[in-house]
């Protein structure tokens, strides 16, 4: 089973034109994704680990790794 993680990478591959393998590590700016491109890509996850998630819990997601760690504890509970 994959993981949280690579579940994201291989969404963001998919889903969005980067020229980079995406940095879980690095803010969504840094890693080349804007905040149009984040709003779209939260419905796609939404969608695919069948979780909604409200405004400020997307303006909290600071890096890719707090949104894998937000999905994790929501899927937890």
């Amino acid at each position: 089973m994959s993981t949280t993680a690579d579940r994201l990478v291989s969404m963001i591959n998919k889903n969005l034109d980067l020229d980079h393998e995406p940095d879980l590590n690095k803010r969504f700016e840094d890693a080349g994704i804007s905040s149009m491109v984040c709003v779209e890509f939260v419905r796609l996850v939404e969608a695919e680990f069948g979780l909604s998630f409200t405004p400020e819990e997307c303006t909290r997601m600071a890096t890719l790794q707090g949104f894998c760690d937000l999905i994790d504890s929501r899927l937890a509970n």
